[in-house]
Formats: structure tokens, C-alpha cells, sequence
């Protein structure tokens, strides 16, 4: 080779291998052997370099961001469990959640999670990457995003009222009824555990939006100051102001 001159490395793909090293006894000889596996992890370790840049941009203060929060649960649930059998309470949360989850992609907001007869959801929590997978925004939202969030969950939870009279308590022959809160404001998201991770939300938002709902009338849509403003309507007809609500 000459001064200057550079030499070409192939490109060899990396593959990545799993050694186990197990003592047996031979049932024969009676003597003690090594029995050696190896497996190809390749594919396996990808996934989990993928899953662990997952978690660490998700374990992060979203600040930037002012995602719009609902919650919503059943009006006289807890009577309703009492004088029915698991059976029908499992049928009945199933039927209206499965019409719920038919409307969010129409809609375009995230379901956060149920937990009993509480149903979450978030709009303006997540953006789309350039492999057309869903990732957590990270990116400062204009006022007019704000306001498209807001407006996402709204609708959504306007939609989710008609469509929950749709279903029937089996105590009392009555279309379902609902009652909702809504708040907007930073939060923080992450993978929770280690065993069936679990996306959450956490922080004040998702407290005051938990309170917008357990204050709400039956069958109204409460939504607090912040996310009002958000939502300022033309037709002040849609909008009952309650002169204030104390919660915790």
C-alpha cells in the first residue's frame, strides 16, 4: 500500500448472541458435562435499545406542552354495582368503553387509561414521527395548537355523552348518564414498572381535571377556567357559568 492509500472494511450486519452454559451429569458415563446454547438476540436487543430511548424521552417534564385533559365516569355507579351481578357490571363497562374507544381516533385524543368506571382521556399529547409511529410532543405549541387540543377533547367528550345514552343499566331499564370534567396544563408522562410497563400521566393537570369531573353535574361537560379560555365559543348559550367551584 502506498502513502494515501485507504483500504475498504466490509460491511459486516451485527448480530448479537446469547451463551448459556449449563453443568449436566451424563446418565451414561455418569461424568460431569457442559452443555452450551447459543441463540441469537439481535432482533431482541434492538427492540430493547428502542424500548429504553422510549422511556428516557418519555421521562420527561412536558412544560413545553399544555395538553387538554378529560375524565368521565358513571352517575350512580356504585349503587348501580351493588344491586347487579359482577357479570353485568363487566358487560356493561365493556359496551360503553368499547363505544368510547370507537370515537377516539374520529376525534383524534389519546385514552390515558380506565380505572373502574372512570374513563381518561388526553388531546395534544402526542405527534406523529416520520416512521408514522405515535410519540409524546416534546415541541413548544402554538397558542392555535392549544386551542385544537382543547377543542379535541371537547368534542370528543360532547360526542361521548350521545353515545353513552346509547347504553342501558340493567337495574333501572335508563340510558346511561355521565358526568365529565376537563383541564389543561403540563404534565409529566413515563413508562411505569417493570412488569406490563404502563404509560401514565401524572401531576396538577390530571388532579384538577379529576376534580373538574368529581364537582361536575350529571350529564354537563365542567370544564375550568384555563380550558374556557381556550374554548371561547360564539354561542355563550353552550356555556353556564357556576359561579365558582371549591375543590381540593
Amino acid at each position: 500500500q502506498g502513502a494515501g492509500d485507504k483500504l475498504a472494511v466490509p460491511d459486516f450486519p451485527t448480530s448479537l448472541h446469547e451463551v448459556t452454559v449449563t453443568a449436566l451429569v451424563d446418565p451414561e458415563t455418569n461424568q460431569q458435562v457442559l452443555m452450551v446454547m447459543q441463540t441469537d438476540v439481535s432482533v431482541r436487543s434492538v427492540i430493547e435499545e428502542r424500548l429504553m430511548a422510549l422511556t428516557a424521552a418519555q421521562m420527561i417534564l412536558l412544560e413545553a406542552m399544555f395538553p387538554s385533559i378529560m375524565f368521565t365516569d358513571i352517575v350512580g355507579f356504585t349503587a348501580f354495582s351493588k344491586e347487579c351481578t359482577p357479570s353485568q357490571v363487566m358487560s356493561l363497562l365493556n359496551e360503553l368503553f368499547s363505544k368510547l374507544d370507537a370515537l377516539l381516533d374520529k376525534h383524534n385524543v389519546y385514552k390515558v387509561e380506565t380505572a373502574g368506571d372512570c374513563y381518561i382521556i388526553c388531546g395534544g399529547l402526542l405527534d406523529e414521527d416520520e416512521d408514522g409511529f405515535q410519540t409524546v410532543s416534546t415541541a413548544s405549541p402554538s397558542h392555535a395548537a392549544k386551542i385544537r387540543a382543547a377543542r379535541r377533547a371537547l368534542n370528543f367528550a360532547v360526542e361521548m355523552m350521545r353515545v353513552a345514552a346509547t347504553v342501558i343499566l340493567p337495574n333501572t331499564g335508563k340510558p346511561v348518564v355521565l358526568r365529565a370534567g376537563l383541564h389543561s396544563g403540563p404534565v409529566v408522562s413515563g413508562l411505569v414498572g417493570s412488569r406490563l410497563p404502563k404509560f401514565s400521566l401524572f401531576g396538577d393537570t390530571m388532579n384538577t381535571a379529576s376534580r373538574m369531573e368529581s364537582t361536575s353535574l350529571p350529564g354537563r361537560i365542567q370544564v375550568s377556567q384555563i380550558t374556557y379560555e381556550l374554548l371561547r365559543d360564539p354561542r355563550p348559550s353552550r356555556w353556564h357559568p357556576t359561579g365558582g367551584v371549591e375543590v381540593k
